[in-house]
């Protein structure tokens, strides 16, 4: 993603993105964690119930966002979706 790209005057990116993994079986027991590569240092933890990963006061340049979840047994997918 790049924040900016169209301004001709600096501008602030801001941005929200939903996921979910695609295990009907125990949904509740899935785990996630998500980073934007450029902004964050760390993997961000969340739960089942909150699967929203929000940026504000993003300045312009080149982001990647990462999202992983685990499987019902709590093992790490090792490929994160970019």
């Amino acid at each position: 993603m790049a924040c900016g790209a169209a301004c001709k005057v600096a501008c602030i990116c801001t941005f929200s993105v939903a996921f979910s993994a695609l295990d009907f079986f125990k949904p509740g027991d899935i785990r996630y964690r998500y980073r934007l590569q450029g902004y964050d240092r760390d993997w961000i933890d969340t739960d089942p119930e909150h699967r929203l990963a929000a940026y504000g006061n993003l300045w312009p340049g080149n982001y990647l966002l990462q999202i992983q979840a685990t499987n019902s047994v709590g093992q790490w997918n090792p490929q994160p979706l970019s």
